[in-house]
């Protein structure tokens, strides 16, 4: 939670922090998008979302009516299911915010609409100098509704990858293990720098005057197996994609079998079938990906030949969709 003494500007809007500079009805929504989020999020009011400094000072009989308001929502029939118990107006702070604790029971509907937030995406097509337009994207269908690629690219995504790191060859015991959701570029960033912490630099000394050092797993072949995973992956199941890092291998599990009915044999020999093309036309935008081709068979053949003992496909385990 921020408060009034952090440094100024504050940290750029983010899946679990949003700016407003007065209270008014926009606010229902940015807490029904937040009771539908990952972690605790705040709304900081009085704080300029543009500049990211404090504009404003409520006053104890202000921040009491909208206290009082927030209440009559909460307690009212627009949220559903209830989240009474998990809004909180934090009055007493100097600086003025609503904290919402994600609920249990999602997706939680507001006048029986869903709300999700788009500020992962949006920081990273500032990061890349790109304009957002979530039409051009595919975010809205002929109806004027968010299609499934929009829930994707939100910061409310629950389609998650799951990274274990093991000590020795086998899974008794484990390192570490973490879980990553949100919008798809944000995992692919955070696998990844997550991944080249785990994987180790050895160095090779010879008669040169400069030592030699390589990675245990080629970047450039992990990063492309990881994000054709996330890429390709089949998102009519809720089953994670499974990265299992070991001392002497790496293994990545996509729930879902090849798109269209394609065999192992046609994949190996370049033929290529999107399962997901407006993903696939996004990553491109944001250079993740260089064209539309799935490239599991150069991506194998590179890492033979930088040093894999051993690049094997298997066909990919069907998984029943979660209740």
């Amino acid at each position: 939670m921020l408060n009034s003494s952090d440094a100024q500007p504050y940290p750029i809007e983010n899946e679990f922090i949003e700016y407003k500079e007065v209270f008014n009805e926009k606010c229902k929504k940015e807490i029904a998008a937040f009771l539908n989020g990952n972690q605790i999020a705040y709304i900081y009011l009085g704080v300029s979302d543009s500049t990211r400094k404090v504009v404003r000072i409520f006053t104890e009989q202000e921040k009491h009516a909208i206290e009082e308001q927030i209440g009559r929502w909460i307690s009212s029939s627009i949220y559903y299911p209830s989240p009474v118990g998990l809004v909180h107006v934090r009055s007493n702070q100097e600086l003025f915010c609503i904290e919402v604790t994600p609920g249990k029971f999602m997706p939680y509907f507001l006048d029986g609409k869903v709300y999700v937030k788009f500020n992962e995406i949006k920081n990273i097509f500032q990061r890349e100098g790109l304009s957002f337009r979530s039409k051009a994207l595919g975010f809205f269908n002929s109806d004027e509704k968010f299609t499934n690629t929009a829930f994707l690219m939100s910061d409310q995504s629950d389609f998650s990858v799951k990274v274990a790191i093991f000590d020795g060859v086998t899974v008794d015991q484990f390192k570490d293990r973490r879980e990553f959701v949100g919008c798809l570029p944000k995992q692919v960033d955070e696998i990844l720098t997550y991944i080249d912490l785990n994987n180790p630099l050895s160095a090779h000394i010879s008669g040169q005057a400069t030592r030699k050092e390589q990675r245990s797993y080629p970047s450039v072949a992990v990063r492309e197996a990881i994000i054709n995973a996330i890429v390709h992956r089949s998102y009519f199941s809720q089953a994670p994609i499974q990265i299992e890092i070991f001392d002497n291998r790496l293994t990545i599990m996509s729930p879902g079998p090849l798109p269209g009915g394609m065999k192992l044999k046609a994949v190996l020999a370049g033929q290529t079938l999107p399962r997901n093309p407006q993903v696939v036309k996004i990553m491109n935008r944001l250079k993740y990906i260089a064209n539309c081709k799935c490239k599991l068979a150069s991506a194998g053949e590179d890492s033979w030949r930088k040093g894999f003992s051993e690049f094997q496909l298997k066909k990919a385990k069907q998984y029943e969709p979660c209740e």
